[in-house]
């Protein structure tokens, strides 16, 4: 959760920088016409869901490709858990990344998503599985995030 508040922040910054540009920029009559909170607003959430979006395409698009791949990954061992469900950040030419989030059951009996990075590289064969990188899991051999924010 740290990471998606983080990213919050970053976006709001973003925003506000953007925002303080147009402001900049604009005739001083019409500054107190258009407020700019309303931009500041509008601007964080389309910043905050534009990555959202794109990687929802992409795994719509691109989904069938990479299922068969993923399921090797977590049949051999390379992730450990069971397959939550996995989005595919980007894909193009013959490289791909992959976020993988996995289900692990903890000790007292709950659960812990774990968060894989898949790299895939495309040969005559199909997609195949070249790196996996854990980004947060159970096991505290990871500390990372990813951009935009999943867990």
């Amino acid at each position: 959760m740290l990471g998606l508040l983080l990213y919050a922040i970053v976006c709001f910054t973003i925003a506000g920088a953007l925002t303080w540009i147009s402001v900049l920029f604009s005739k001083v009559g019409s500054t107190a016409d258009k407020p700019a909170v309303t931009r500041l607003v509008f601007l964080w959430v389309a910043i905050f869901t534009l990555p959202y979006a794109w990687v929802e395409f992409n795994t719509v698009r691109r989904s069938k490709d990479f299922a068969l791949g993923v399921e090797h990954a977590v049949d051999k061992g390379l992730v450990t858990g069971e397959l939550a469900y996995f989005k595919v950040r980007n894909a193009m030419g013959e490289s791909a990344k992959v976020l993988v989030v996995t289900d692990v059951e903890d000790d007292w009996g709950g659960t812990y998503r774990n968060l894989y990075h898949l790299d895939f590289e495309q040969d005559s064969d199909g997609w195949h599985v070249r790196h996996v990188t854990p980004l947060n899991t159970k096991d505290g051999d990871s500390a990372g995030f990813s951009v935009p924010p999943y867990w």
